[in-house]
């Protein structure tokens, strides 16, 4: 009994190999090696395609959904000053909203809150997650720190809903 026999504890005699009567058919092993790192070339090649395309997708996404979300805060009589959005990975995007310190210290701000509960759930899938957050400032004051905190687009126009495409 060879190794192989008794790590696997098949019997190796019981198995034929079968060989082609053409020797052509026979593959030598440079050629079954190139073959190898060809097809995982091409499988990271279209990896790499079905990635970006997913990251793309994904983008869009975020940005129509962090317009759904200004909207509604204009809707609720908050004023958005600004909006960053950091990418965490191809499915994972994290969204800083600017508003007025008056707004972000009423009571009835807390409905935001409530609202982006549900609304991140809604919109969550296995390929794609936003995360909201909220921060009081003035925009051109915060846009280093935000962008050293790896918040890189910031989003614009803001000023007007009616300048958002929905």
């Amino acid at each position: 009994m060879n190794k192989a026999e008794e790590i696997t504890g098949i019997s190796l005699s019981q198995w034929e190999v079968i060989q082609p009567d053409d020797p052509s058919q026979y593959f030598e092993g440079d050629a079954v090696i190139e073959a190898y790192f060809k097809g995982k070339a091409d499988g990271i090649s279209q990896t790499e395609k079905l990635s970006l395309k997913q990251f793309s997708d994904n983008f869009n996404f975020a940005k129509e959904n962090i317009i759904r979300v200004l909207n509604e805060l204009e809707k609720n009589e908050f004023d958005p000053l600004a909006a960053y959005l950091k990418v965490k990975s191809v499915f994972s995007f994290k969204v800083i909203i600017v508003v007025k310190e008056e707004d972000f210290i009423k009571q009835s701000f807390l409905s935001n809150y409530e609202f982006l509960t549900n609304f991140e759930q809604e919109i969550q899938t296995d390929f794609f997650t936003l995360k909201f957050s909220f921060l009081d400032g003035i925009p051109d004051d915060l846009d280093e720190a935000l962008m050293s905190d790896g918040y890189q687009i910031k989003f614009s126009p803001i000023d007007e809903a009616s300048t958002r495409q929905a």
